[in-house]
């Protein structure tokens, strides 16, 4: 039992030692902020994928994992030297980054863990709830330009072909909101920028979500449509109704949804319609004991009788 426990410490001792050395060989003389190109004139090829997680509300969060993945030449090193080790472990700052950006985005961080917190973008809500929303993810490098770097989409190990579209993660995305209808993917070359520029290349990630209306049509044009066909003897007011959209669709002045106006018109309609009775209740039941009467009908009250 000492035999063997002590062997094992001694082949991890020297496994350690090994890795020690291996890091010490690696990162002697290497330095992080300098790009890994065997030449001045070589590119450094940087593959970026980025996967859907969740979506949890259009005017909250966009959960995303984005892979960004590239090969630097200077961590390489011969196995069968190294006690056949393969793979080491190292902090991410002790490395060269590509320091990709994501263009859209109102918050300037970057690390390795990239938190972006909002994307600009319109939200066109006409046709609520039976609207579709675009958004748009686009990044590119932040120092280095086209003739120094090159950012590429990722390429699938199977197929051998850049993956144009932005892949959704089976396990973890739910959501019962919205709906994904396109997820297009690609690169795009700025004609207007020379390969000098930081503009002249960039990734776009774009995503194409319907909204599910089943929830509204249950508990909102539903209810409507029953009290607008009652509207004439009821007189109800959908205000209720109103204030359910106004807290649902996101805070725009750009444009109206239909549904929006469509209720507008029918409290305006119940409005003059409950006005115009009041006026013709008054006129037509008026009497001496109630109002002061003239000797000859007004002409008013003569067509509210008749």
């Amino acid at each position: 039992v000492r035999f063997g426990w002590g062997g094992f410490r001694t082949c991890t001792l020297l496994s350690c030692n090994e890795e020690s050395k291996l890091k010490w060989d690696l990162f002697r003389g290497y330095n992080k902020s300098i790009r890994p190109a065997a030449h001045p004139t070589d590119k450094v090829e940087v593959q970026v994928k980025l996967i859907l997680t969740n979506l949890i509300s259009l005017e909250k969060t966009l959960t995303t994992n984005v892979w960004v993945q590239w090969n630097d030449i200077r961590l390489a090193w011969n196995t069968s030297v190294y006690f056949g080790m393969e793979v080491i472990r190292v902090p991410y700052n002790t490395v060269w980054l590509p320091e990709i950006i994501l263009e859209n985005n109102i918050d300037g961080k970057f690390d390795v863990a990239y938190y972006a917190n909002v994307l600009i973008y319109s939200s066109e809500i006409t046709y609520f709830p039976f609207d579709y929303q675009y958004c748009t993810v686009v990044f590119r490098s932040q120092r280095y330009s086209a003739n120094e770097f090159e950012i590429i989409l990722a390429v699938d190990a199977e197929t051998n072909k850049p993956i144009e579209w932005v892949d959704i993660d089976p396990e973890a995305f739910t959501n019962g909101e919205w709906a994904i209808k396109h997820r297009p993917a690609r690169k795009l070359i700025n004609s207007r920028y020379t390969p000098d520029d930081l503009e002249y290349q960039e990734i776009s990630f774009n995503l194409v979500i319907q909204r599910e209306p089943l929830f509204y049509i249950i508990n909102i044009i539903l209810p409507c449509s029953l009290i607008s066909s009652l509207v004439v003897l009821a007189y109800l007011l959908p205000t209720v109704f109103l204030f359910l959209i106004a807290q649902k669709v996101p805070e725009t002045s750009l444009n109206v949804p239909l549904i929006s106006k469509y209720l507008i018109f029918v409290m305006s309609v119940t409005t003059l319609i409950a006005t115009n009775q009041i006026v013709v209740l008054n006129i037509s039941l008026c009497s001496p004991n109630t109002h002061t009467m003239s000797h000859t009908p007004c002409p008013t009250q003569h067509v509210c009788i008749h």
